[in-house]
């Protein structure tokens, strides 16, 4: 895409198959995303997209796929909800760590007695930021290992590789629902989300969009669009640490320096600045979301002088400049204070920003620091690099080993 951008400037188009438009600037993206918020806020219309619709629609449901007058009710209602359970503050943080420190505690557990051990990270932070989704979004939280959060993640996992999961994984939390309205009661405060938004339909009866099929994709989106993003991010975190211990040693001299022997604390990340170059450092290198999900034009529109019609699939390039050497001072000034950049969008822009930023970047900052606050992490029998680089591979249905 950067080569393309190069030689075709920064708007081009691709077919894959059919034709899509890439915006692969800042300026137009804020042209296109910012200035016509509304107008770029659609979804696409083609069979590549319709396997997630269901069986008896025609238009996507809940958040992510879904445009329009859909999109919009959805999107207010969750995020009228978010606010009515403050999940913006001290409640939110106080659920996060909660869980964060359960992780340590696991962590701690498994090295025992000895001065160090080989572990897997991934299983446990993705039983820590699913658990965090979970306990917003059902009230429930799972024991690590537990097969029904093995199974649920799995399905999610599993929605690309086969159309038929997407029938299963909606059944599934179908069933979620149908428990919760087993035990629903209107009285008292929602306990969590999923006991809010069916509060909202049942007050609603026979509404077009506050509706219980509406709300198995609502909790859907809020996991998927969670967990693997978070997870995925803190892994190259962990790596990144693992190849620059020089980084990682700062980040624990500044947590020392701030916290000393007490937890971290997100209210306080101003305090860290070199924490918040990292976390930012590793977001932009490690590039989890090359590719944003395609948007739909809703008018006619025009973007740097091209007119684009309505109905234009369009496809977002965040990565405007890919260097895959880790640079602990790219987010900072000169006098060591963080200092964020415009164009570094990972949460997206526009009317499609994600729903649940803050609290992905709250989960970021508490499981990054708390890690570095009882571990260090070093390579076992691994040659050092002097840089790692990713790519994004599409697999075929097959099998790989790797």
């Amino acid at each position: 895409m950067l080569r393309w951008r190069k030689k075709f400037g920064p708007v081009f188009t691709i077919w894959i198959p059919g034709p899509v438009i890439v915006i692969a600037d800042y300026e137009n993206l804020k042209e296109a995303l910012l200035k016509n918020a509304k107008c770029f806020s659609g979804r696409p219309h083609n069979p590549m997209w319709s396997v997630f619709y269901g069986d008896d629609e025609k238009e996507g449901d809940g958040i992510i796929l879904s445009e329009g007058e859909r999109w919009h009710h959805n999107r207010e209602l969750a995020r009228t909800i978010f606010k009515a359970f403050n999940l913006s503050g001290e409640q939110l943080e106080a659920r996060v760590r909660d869980h964060v420190d359960y992780l340590e505690r696991h962590v701690a557990a498994e090295i025992g007695n000895k001065q160090s051990a080989q572990m897997d990270m991934h299983i446990p932070i993705a039983y820590c930021v699913g658990n965090i989704i979970q306990d917003i979004v059902l009230g429930k939280s799972y024991p690590y290992g537990d097969p029904e959060f093995d199974g649920l993640k799995h399905l999610i996992d599993s929605t690309l590789h086969d159309k038929k999961i997407i029938r299963i994984s909606s059944h599934r939390f179908m069933q979620l629902i149908d428990e919760h309205e087993e035990a629903l009661s209107m009285d008292g405060e929602p306990k969590d989300f999923m006991e809010a938004y069916l509060r909202e339909v049942r007050r609603n009866p026979g509404h077009d969009h506050i509706r219980r099929r509406s709300l198995c994709f609502v909790a859907a989106d809020l996991w998927t669009g969670g967990m693997e993003t978070t997870v995925t991010t803190m892994r190259w975190a962990i790596i990144y640490m693992i190849y620059h211990p020089s980084v990682q040693q700062r980040c624990q001299e500044e947590l020392d320096k701030i916290f000393g022997p007490e937890s971290s604390v997100y209210a306080r990340k101003n305090e860290t600045p070199y924490i918040l170059a990292t976390l930012s450092e590793v977001q932009r290198i490690s590039n989890v979301l090359p590719w944003a999900i395609p948007h739909r034009t809703m008018s006619d529109v025009y973007v740097d002088g091209y007119f684009i019609s309505k109905g234009t699939e369009i496809m977002p390039q965040y990565v405007l400049y890919l260097n895959f050497v880790l640079t602990d001072f790219r987010f900072l000034d000169i006098d060591g204070m963080y200092r964020p950049r415009l164009e570094m969008r990972a949460f997206g822009m526009g009317a499609r920003v994600c729903l649940g930023e803050f609290l992905a970047r709250c989960e970021l900052y508490l499981i990054f620091t708390t890690l570095l606050q009882n571990f260090t992490f070093t390579a076992i029998g691994r040659k050092h690099r002097s840089h790692i680089s990713s790519q994004v591979l599409i697999s075929s249905k097959k099998s790989v080993n790797y």
